[in-house]
């Protein structure tokens, strides 16, 4: 809560991290339920955004797939799932633009997990 009114008062924007529980692993889209010890961080935060990665998209090659999945977003669409590579070796994180597959990979908010 301090840290979101700090971010409020000089009208910037603040980031607080926290992991998933052992539930959430492997799952294809990680919820406000699935945090682990800092639950209530999601009632204050305005958007609440999880890094998440099956075991398939974890074997793909040349470079492991990974997905932003919006849990919360207090003034907008929540839901999203957006594809990124993940190349651990550099430690990058890139949207996948140019795989003709990417919108068809893309789980879609409330599917079976």
């Amino acid at each position: 809560r301090q840290l979101r009114a700090l971010g409020q008062r000089r009208d910037i924007p603040t980031i607080s991290a926290s992991q998933a529980g052992k539930q959430a692993e492997g799952k294809a889209i990680v919820r406000m339920r699935d945090a682990a010890e800092a639950y209530g961080k999601n009632f204050v935060a305005d958007i609440v955004v999880a890094i998440a990665q099956t075991d398939e998209e974890a074997a793909h090659l040349p470079y492991p797939e990974c997905r932003l999945c919006g849990a919360k977003n207090r003034e907008g669409e929540r839901g999203f799932n957006l594809p990124f590579r993940f190349i651990p070796s550099r430690g990058i994180i890139e949207p996948i633009t140019d795989a003709p597959t990417a919108k068809s990979t893309v789980v879609k908010f409330g599917a079976a997990s």
